[in-house]
Formats: C-alpha cells, sequence, structure tokens
C-alpha cells in the first residue's frame, strides 16, 4: 500500500477529515496523527501547536502521541517556526509502540519547547517497552526550555523512580537488541532534569537520557546549557551508543558527570568538544 500524506496547519482553514490536503488540514497535530497509518507522512503547517482537546494521557498530557511507525514533518524545515510548546504543563511528543518493525518514527523540523513531563522525556518520549525493536530518529530539531520532574509514573518502566531526560528521553530495557534512536542535526539546551524529596538528587540526563541496549547514534548535535543531577547534558546508561561530531558545552550537575555521564554502557565518542561543563 502506498504511503499517504495528511496535514495541519495554522492558516485559518477549515478542517475537515480526513485532513488530506492542505485546505483541509487539522488544526491539532494529533487528529492528522490518528489518521495517518504506518509510513505516512503527516505534514505540519508554520505556527505553535499546543495541547489538544483530544490529548492522550500516556504517562502524562501529550501535546501530541504516536503509537505507529510515521513522519511528523514540519513543511518548510524551519523548526524556529513550527512549534510543539507544552504549555508548561504537558508533554511535547510520547512515541509508544509495543512491537518490532523495521519502519521508523520519525520527527524532523521541529521547536519542542517548554514542555514538562514527571519521570520520563520532558520534551520527547520514546518508550519500547522491553519487547520490541524499534527506531526513532530525531532530525533538524530544536529541544529546548523542558522539564522532566521527579515521579514514579506507576510502574509503567521498569526501576525508573526519578526524573531522567529532561529534553529526551530514550527508554528500554531489552538485554538482547533494544530499540534503536538516532538523533541528528539538534539543538538541545536549557533542558532540566529536577531534583526529587531526600538529600540525593536522584535526577539524570538534562538534556538526554538513553537507557536499556541497542546501538543509539547521536551525530553532530549541540548539548548545551541543561541542567540535572547526573550528566546535566547526556546520561547514557546500558546502551552502547555512538556520539559523533557532537560539541557538549556550558552543562551543570549537581552530582556528577557536568557534561556526559556514562554509565556500562560501551559507548563512544568520536570528534566530540566536550568543555565548560
Amino acid at each position: 500500500m502506498q504511503a499517504a500524506d495528511f496535514y495541519a496547519a495554522k492558516n485559518g482553514q477549515t478542517p475537515s477529515a480526513p485532513y488530506s490536503t492542505w485546505a483541509t488540514a487539522a488544526a491539532h497535530i494529533q487528529d492528522a496523527v490518528d489518521k495517518a497509518g504506518t509510513n505516512d507522512t503527516v505534514w505540519v503547517g508554520a505556527g505553535r501547536y499546543t495541547v489538544p482537546p483530544n490529548f492522550t494521557n500516556y504517562i502524562g498530557t501529550n501535546v501530541v502521541f504516536i503509537d505507529k511507525p510515521l513522519t511528523l514533518r514540519s513543511s518548510n524545515g524551519v523548526p524556529a517556526t513550527t512549534i510543539i510548546d507544552g504549555g508548561g504543563s504537558a508533554r511535547g511528543v510520547a512515541f509508544f509502540y509495543r512491537q518490532t518493525t523495521s519502519n521508523l518514527f520519525v520527527i524532523d523540523g521541529f521547536t519542542i519547547t517548554n514542555c514538562y513531563a514527571t519521570n520520563m522525556g520532558g520534551g520527547l518520549l520514546f518508550n519500547g517497552d522491553n519487547l520490541c525493536r524499534w527506531t526513532g530518529v530525531v532530525i533538524n530539531c530544536i529541544i529546548t526550555h523542558n522539564t522532566v520532574a521527579w515521579g514514579t509514573n506507576n510502574g509503567s518502566f521498569r526501576d525508573t523512580i526519578g526524573a531522567r531526560g529532561g529534553g529526551i528521553g530514550r527508554y528500554n530495557w531489552n538485554v538482547l537488541a533494544g530499540c534503536g534512536l538516532i538523533v541528528t542535526n539538534c539543538v538541545i539546551r536549557n533542558n532540566t532534569a529536577l531534583k526529587g524529596p531526600g538529600a540525593a538528587d536522584t535526577s539524570a540526563g538534562g538534556g538526554l537520557y538513553i537507557t536499556g541496549s541497542g546501538n543509539p547514534i547521536v551525530a553532530d548535535c549541540l548539548v548545551e546549557n541543561n541542567a540535572a543531577g547526573d550528566g546535566a547534558g547526556i546520561h547514557n546508561y546500558m546502551a552502547a551508543t555512538l556520539y559523533e561530531r557532537c560539541v557538549v558545552r556550558n552543562n551543570t550537575a549537581s552530582a556528577g558527570g557536568g557534561g556526559l555521564m556514562l554509565g556500562s554502557s560501551g559507548a563512544t565518542l568520536r570528534n566530540c568538544l566536550i568543555y565548560n561543563n
């Protein structure tokens, strides 16, 4: 079956399902995503997109919830003009899929900002559960001023009491292969993982938190001015991630790993510049 295109816009158009033209584009990204199928593309016009009336409550409120492999792409490729805004109370985009697939979950050309979640993934969350294999891709995005607060989320994740991944959180505990993550040509800045109760700071990965096995790739990214207890810029645990041509600077940790925290991972850093953390 040939892939199809769906549209969301802020042009004063009259939305009409299935949102298959710009003239009938959805006013909310979620509406177009709900109509799209596997491998389809949802094109998003310039504008600011906030929590829709039909938001999905998946480990908190989400501006967009994606439960099938598809591409979410800004129409002009300029992230500064196409904004997903959590309003200080909702996560930007959550990806969840409980199956194995070679198809990709792609988000391309957005600013994800002013988002908030508890426990995992303030701006973006990729949750692969424990049995599946799939790959999330973040391209040409600005992930900025997002927050993850301390929480437990009632067992939705294994062993994740705390606050992890202010900007991006990738979770998977499959010890065989895990889900993939590719983050390229992105700016991850001014994100925070907040300290929880008690004396110890259990927050991790102010900018980016990657856990679980698999072989993620983070390339050509700027990670700056993020804050957390451990791994303020990046916290990498149990994932053999390749970090390539990245700049990690001006991040602040209260406990350890101002720039990066690499735990039991076998991660590789290649041609990266890490300074002033």
